[in-house]
């Protein structure tokens, strides 16, 4: 029968139901794909701007205060014109490199035999590579360990729109820089471990691409789903402040008052002298030294606060996680921690004695301890072995759940891990001590 035979009431009944079934189709195939990435609604998004207007009307107020009150003491900064600081520069913790990516040109430093299983780190908020110089040479023992500029800071590309940090093309731009840098290997999969906004971007590349992760260590940042709602407001950058950030500007100039005081505060764990051949204060005040150097830093937090993990992703990583804090941190409480726990049954919690905000380099020997530990066991995803490590970790004898799961690290502070260790068990192995996950020998052999 020919087309033209055919009544138009049926024609027109036979194209609705073609559309139909093609917008089923669609509609079953963009369910299966589930997004990892949501934002919070419309209505919480406006009242957070306008609260952050509110915010940064009062602090262009304070700014302009403090010009006509004392513009010099508050405004002047040392001059740091290059050259840079030699420990920023030289190739004493690995060798430098440079990758272009299709959105940024990215800075990382490498150090290890390349052979061995890849590790990937994040760094924090004011931070860069040099953030993780006490993990790398001990971590290039046994990994191969690549230290990155994220977008925006040290001697990477630093782009000014607030759009190029939204967390969607970010994680792109890190999984695509992982395929990069393992491309010479069979299992491009690499532990990743991230600090503060590093381990916040890290969540998400974990949700997003979990085929090219192994394991993932948290340090300092909780689960990005309950990071927001219970950020405490002693945090640097509490909630206060994010708002304020929204606009730009304001917030560059509030950080660089006082010659980079902020810096002084952030990591008053370093030391104060200026030698270039040791890092120091003034080595980060030097990295932070122009505004540029800020913009890109705020713009994670310009666009972080209001991404969420997809709910229906929640709880079903199949991927081994770490969760380090101290227990002198301030930006968010050991309830954050637990919730974590609830919100992914494999994700354990261990709390440093003695730390704070940074614990990878208040409390090293804990820290790394706590990392060789964890990474020392034979992996269940096929391809992927840790080799036994060459350093050496006190095992302890089997007289607890606890101890048996910590052993020698007595600074890690145990009435927390008891606690913890009650939440995260749930039945799941990796629940159990690290030491018995697969593993018949004291360290898993390669």
């Amino acid at each position: 029968m020919l087309l033209s035979d055919t009544p138009p009431i049926q024609i027109m009944f036979r194209t609705s139901q073609v559309i139909k079934e093609r917008l089923l189709q669609n509609t079953h195939e963009f369910a299966e794909k589930k997004e990892p990435v949501v934002v919070v609604p419309v209505l919480e998004r406006l009242e957070f701007y306008a609260v952050g207007a509110l915010w940064a009307v009062l602090a262009l107020f304070q700014l302009i205060a403090f010009w006509f009150w004392n513009a010099k003491k508050y405004f002047a900064r040392k001059k740091r014109d290059k050259p840079a600081p030699n420990c920023l520069t030289d190739s004493s913790l690995g060798t430098h490199s440079y990758i272009k990516l299709k959105g940024a040109k990215l800075h990382y430093v490498e150090a290890g035999d390349r052979n061995q299983p890849l590790m990937i780190c994040l760094h924090g908020f004011l931070d860069c590579w040099i953030g993780w110089r006490f993990q790398i040479p001990t971590m290039a023992q046994n990994f191969r360990i690549v230290a990155v500029d994220l977008k925006g800071y040290g001697d990477s590309e630093k782009p000014l729109s607030r759009g190029k940090y939204e967390i969607e093309q970010v994680v792109e731009e890190l999984a695509e820089f992982i395929t990069a840098v393992a491309a010479d290997r069979k299992d491009q999969k690499c532990v990743l471990v991230g600090h503060d906004v590093g381990a916040l971007v890290g969540w998400f590349l974990v949700y997003s691409h979990p085929e090219l992760i192994s394991r993932f260590v948290s340090i300092s940042c909780p689960h990005p789903n309950v990071f927001w709602n219970l950020l405490e407001s002693t945090a640097l950058f509490n909630k206060k402040m994010v708002q304020q950030s929204q606009f730009p500007e304001i917030m560059e100039r509030c950080l660089m008052l006082n010659d980079l005081a902020i810096i002084d505060s952030v990591h008053s764990h370093v030391q104060a002298h200026p030698n270039s051949g040791v890092v120091s204060k003034e080595t980060y005040k030097f990295v932070f030294s122009r505004k540029m150097d800020w913009t890109g830093a705020l713009n994670y937090y310009r666009t972080l606060w209001k991404a969420r993990i997809n709910p229906e992703l929640v709880g079903k990583l199949d991927v081994p996680l770490l969760l380090i804090v101290g227990d002198r941190e301030q930006s968010f409480s050991l309830e954050t921690a637990i919730r974590s726990t609830e919100l992914e049954p494999k994700l354990v919690v261990r709390v440093v004695n003695g730390a704070g905000h940074a614990p990878h380099q208040e409390a090293v020997p804990q820290v790394n301890k706590l990392l060789l530990t964890f990474l020392a066991v034979t992996d269940s995803q096929p391809g992927f072995r840790i080799s036994a490590m060459k350093s050496s970790i006190v095992e302890p004898e089997q007289n607890g759940i606890v101890n048996r799961m910590i052993g020698a690290l007595n600074s890690t502070y145990s009435f927390g891990n008891q606690m913890l260790e009650q939440v995260t068990r749930k039945k799941d192995p990796l629940a159990l001590p690290y030491r018995t996950r697969g593993c018949n020998t004291q360290l898993a052999p390669r």
